[in-house]
């Protein structure tokens, strides 16, 4: 354990298989959060056809107890008034509308199985049974007025020889009892009460769908609540492990990269082994640098770089953050002419001691021609010309020295940064511009600008 602790201290943590188990992680949780709302949803359809259908079998329920009711009032209404419309009335209910066998079918298809379901069908039972006495009192009614034009449905209905030997006035009086007396209520309120069980039988089970179906709701949304708290920690986690181990040691690699310093080994396993392969690098390239043989880079007068140091160091910069500044020394050539070329030899010199006490150990300063010198100046920007503005006045101040017997010189300085620059040719170009248009003034330094 402590070993493991000790290499994971030393590499970090893997970032591929970091990435490879939180993928996994949220992929299964949102498996499970998909299933819960998948679960909810059919759940509350359950729930929502549950009222449908009980909306729906209350109605059915509701519809037969209304035909009844209605055959009941027809039906009484013929043997009282023996107006022929309230038999036809009956007759297009029982035949052609059929409410209750719709009721009776649209239960038995939605609810067939159902307590609900056979106290309907026991008082459609009772509806069809007491319809037997109602046929009877309507052809008696039929027989008493003579009237021979009636229902096919009567025809079979037999009286018996009693009813049939009574006056037209006693048969309409046997035909209302038949549909007024107390044996006819009873049958009626056996009909009410079966569909009174209907109603509530229909009411408690809908009652329990809803109740399951609730509860069901209720534990599935409970249970989605903590895996969306589960997903929304793994999603801040994944972001927290990708600032800490991608994009903050990556912010810090770059900066480190534009300072041209090696890199700080962290973050992930895979950032570390980069950061270690980047630094050994770095640090053979600097090794390199170092161990160029100094008589092919540099100047054998002045020490510098020379013009193949120049262009090793042109390969080796990152010029975004560099400040290239390009020197020529004023009327050079007349100090030469005049006073010979041991003269002009001293103030080369002189001028490249004071550069180099100008600049700092991480610049790199180049004599590319004859009094024409390149001091590339790193990790900086164009805040720093007010500090080469300084330190190009200050080499002057000893250049207009004449203490040491060497003439009075100056120099004249073109500078350009990087930061906007395609390339260090570019940027040599405009050192050049910009220098040319100094050497018209002398003595000082002019910044290129677009």
């Amino acid at each position: 354990m402590k070993k493991f602790l000790r290499n994971l201290k030393e590499d970090g943590i893997s970032l591929r298989i970091t990435y490879v188990v939180i993928t996994v992680f949220i992929f299964i949780l949102s498996i499970a959060i998909l299933y819960k709302v998948d679960m909810a949803s059919k759940m509350y359809k359950e729930l929502s056809l549950a009222t449908d259908g009980y909306i729906t079998l209350t109605n059915a329920a509701e519809d037969l107890m209304a035909a009844s009711d209605y055959l009941t009032q027809e039906v009484q209404l013929f043997t009282v008034t023996k107006d022929i419309n309230h038999l036809n009335n009956y007759f297009k209910e029982a035949n052609e509308v059929k409410r209750r066998e719709n009721a009776i079918k649209t239960m038995g298809l939605m609810a067939g199985d159902s307590n609900a379901f056979q106290q309907l069908q026991l008082a459609y039972n009772a509806s069809i049974k007491l319809m037997e006495r109602e046929y009877y009192a309507m052809k008696l009614v039929l027989v008493a007025c003579n009237i021979n034009d009636y229902p096919e449905d009567l025809k079979d209905v037999e009286l018996s020889n009693e009813d049939l030997n009574k006056s037209g006035e006693r048969k309409l009086i046997r035909a209302q009892d038949m549909v007024h007396d107390t044996y006819y209520y009873k049958e009626k309120n056996i009909i009410r009460i079966r569909m009174e069980e209907c109603a509530i039988d229909l009411e408690e089970e809908t009652h329990r769908i809803q109740l399951d179906s609730e509860d069901g709701m209720r534990q599935s949304f409970s249970t989605l609540k903590w895996e969306i708290v589960l997903f929304l920690l793994a999603v801040l986690i994944t972001i927290s492990l990708t600032i800490i181990l991608v994009i903050s040691p990556l912010h810090k690699a770059v900066k480190k990269i534009a300072e041209d310093k090696p890199l700080k080994v962290g973050g992930g396993r895979e950032l570390r082994s980069l950061a270690r392969t980047y630094n050994s690098m770095y640090e053979t390239q600097k090794e390199n640098l170092k161990n160029l043989n100094f008589e092919a880079t540099h100047d054998a007068l002045t020490g510098l770089y020379n013009r193949a140091g120049y262009d090793y160091i042109k390969s080796a910069i990152n010029h975004k953050s560099t400040a290239m500044i390009l020197i020529d020394c004023d009327l050079f050539k007349k100090i030469n002419d005049t006073m010979g070329h041991e003269a002009g030899d001293k103030i080369l010199i002189k001028l490249s001691d004071a550069l180099m006490g100008e600049f700092r150990e991480e610049d790199y300063i180049c004599r590319i021609g004859g009094d024409e010198f390149v001091v590339f100046m790193t990790n900086t920007d164009k805040k720093s010309r007010g500090l080469i503005r300084e330190k190009i006045k200050n080499v002057n101040k000893v250049l207009h020295d004449t203490s040491d017997g060497l003439p009075d010189a100056s120099i004249s300085a073109g500078v350009v940064f990087g930061t906007r620059e395609k390339n260090l040719d570019a940027m040599f170009k405009h050192a050049d511009l910009t220098l040319y248009r100094m050497k018209e003034q002398r003595n000082g330094c002019a910044f290129y600008t677009e």
